[in-house]
């Protein structure tokens, strides 16, 4: 019984972790995939374990009321991670409807998604040896994108202070916006995002 127990705290814990992963995946930086190794690794133990379960289950003949909630709670859960890895509720959609979302791949394969809420706040994911994470909000003036974020001054060096929205074009067929960073020595440098959705009036 106190087995079953602990495999029923560890698989809630799983379960809430893999259900809050919106919240903190970001927070952790270059834990992040550590992080989620350790989650695969416990997804794993879990269907094991449900396997095992379940072959003592039918020697049992469905008899063990205990092995059958941990049983059951198992494959509800492995179940719902299989089907939806990054959550069962996608909190990104509760925060607001996306209408710029633009993407960037860098050296060293790291990736930037930026999406534009129609709220006028942002949510930015960047991968790259961990996964960090910028939110804030923003405000459209003529061509131009201004980004207020609520970050520490850590994530200036990962963000762009604002986007000019004129100087989008046609490359290889895929439209592409351009990001501008402001560094300390007041220089520019410009990074072009390739578009992946864009309901923003502007650029129509």
């Amino acid at each position: 019984m106190k087995n079953f127990k602990v495999l029923l705290v560890i698989t809630l814990i799983f379960f809430l972790l893999v259900n809050s992963i919106y919240f903190w995946e970001g927070q952790l930086g270059l834990l992040a995939f550590p992080a989620l190794i350790v989650l695969a690794i416990v997804y794993i133990g879990l269907v094991v374990s449900l396997f095992r379960h379940l072959y003592y289950s039918i020697k049992e003949r469905f008899e063990n009321r205990a092995r059958i909630i941990i049983l059951s709670v198992l494959t509800v859960v492995i179940a719902s991670t299989l089907i939806k890895p990054k959550g069962i509720i996608d909190f990104d959609n509760l925060t607001g409807n996306d209408i710029l979302i633009a993407s960037n791949v860098g050296g060293g394969n790291c990736s930037t998604t930026i999406k534009l809420k129609e709220n006028n706040k942002f949510r930015v994911r960047i991968v790259c040896f961990g996964v960090h994470e910028i939110r804030g909000t923003y405000k459209i003036e003529n061509d131009t994108i201004f980004f207020h974020h609520t970050e520490s001054e850590a994530s200036e060096k990962y963000f762009y202070k604002y986007a000019v929205l004129k100087q989008s074009k046609y490359k290889n067929k895929i439209r592409v916006i351009e990001f501008i960073k402001v560094t300390e020595a007041m220089d520019t440098i410009r990074s072009e995002f390739s578009i992946r959705k864009n309901e923003l009036y502007t650029m129509k």
